[in-house]
């Protein structure tokens, strides 16, 4: 059996002790998102927090007084997101994992059942983007969700659901995944 860590410092994943790529890494290394112009450490603090606080709400254990003001919205977007759908059972939240054949890593932020399917279901702000599919796809994989969904919360407390149906979505991961081990044998990656 494998040995699987997950450093939550740095977003790493390593397999046996040899760090293995992530589901964004793969992603963004293929051009398939594109640059984060305009996203400030503080837009990626932000939408952390917003996880976290999700997290803690969908475990029961979000002390309320600590949500600042900027993610309440996107928090009542969660929770009327979760009202709203019942026929979404939550059975894991940010479970790391790893794919032992291909050899990546993600962390789907929930994995469960929608009206009886294996679902995973991806937290997200912003506008629904094309690459989301892709990987949604991909944290599907890691474990064996059929069916995949990006919901979209907004700061005014509303939210959206995308299913993500395209079947081409996996073969264009796997594709880019095999480019990016390809360049990594071959020290043709650009390193952080």
């Amino acid at each position: 059996m494998s040995a699987f860590v997950y450093q939550s410092e740095g977003h790493r994943y390593l397999l046996d002790g040899v760090e293995i790529p992530s589901v964004t890494t793969v992603i963004r290394a293929a051009g398939l998102m594109p640059p984060m112009f305009g996203a400030t450490d503080w837009h990626l603090q932000r939408g952390t927090a917003v996880h976290k606080a999700t997290a803690l709400s969908d475990e029961n254990d979000l002390d309320e007084t600590t949500v600042d003001p900027e993610i309440r919205g996107r928090l009542d977007a969660w929770r009327a997101f979760r009202a709203a759908t019942p026929q979404f059972v939550i059975a894991e939240i940010e479970r790391p994992r790893y794919h032992p054949g291909l050899r990546y890593g993600g962390t789907a932020d929930r994995e469960g059942s929608w009206a009886g399917r294996p679902s995973i279901v991806d937290i997200k702000g912003g506008a629904p983007a094309a690459w989301h599919g892709v990987q949604l796809s991909a944290y599907a994989a890691l474990v064996g969700a059929v069916d995949r969904y990006g919901v979209y919360l907004a700061a005014d407390g509303t939210w959206k659901v995308v299913p993500y149906t395209d079947r081409q979505d996996v073969g264009i991961f796997q594709s880019a995944l095999a480019c990016y081990q390809w360049r990594d044998r071959h020290g043709l990656l650009e390193r952080a």
